[in-house]
């Protein structure tokens, strides 16, 4: 379910920043009244707090914006890392100590 809020569609599948980390949008609940706020509920995509959770009414977060098609573009545009050096990326995760291995790797 999408969710207008301050002119802006807030949809499940949406990078948002919100207190300084950017967030996955998992699900958004409308509010209750037209004057109140959507409950967003999140996922952290950063490495550091990969998967933590947190909800938040979006409208009352102080820095909280949508990460746009835009800046999604600047990323594809530097191309994507050779096969032989992702590989290596990935050995090197599977094999690190206390990295709990990568998924099919361990």
């Amino acid at each position: 379910m999408s969710v207008k809020s301050h002119e802006m569609d807030l949809q499940p599948g949406q990078i948002v920043h919100v207190r300084s980390r950017k967030y996955l949008v998992e699900g958004v609940v409308p509010p209750p009244a037209p004057a109140d706020s959507p409950l967003v509920r999140l996922s952290c995509v950063e490495d550091e707090a990969l998967g933590e959770q947190l909800e938040v009414l979006w409208d009352t977060e102080i820095d909280a914006k949508a990460i746009d098609g835009a800046n999604w573009q600047a990323i594809a545009s530097r191309g994507f890392d050779e096969p032989r050096l992702f590989s290596a990326f990935l050995n090197f995760g599977a094999h690190r100590p206390g990295s709990g291995g990568v998924s099919g790797y361990e």
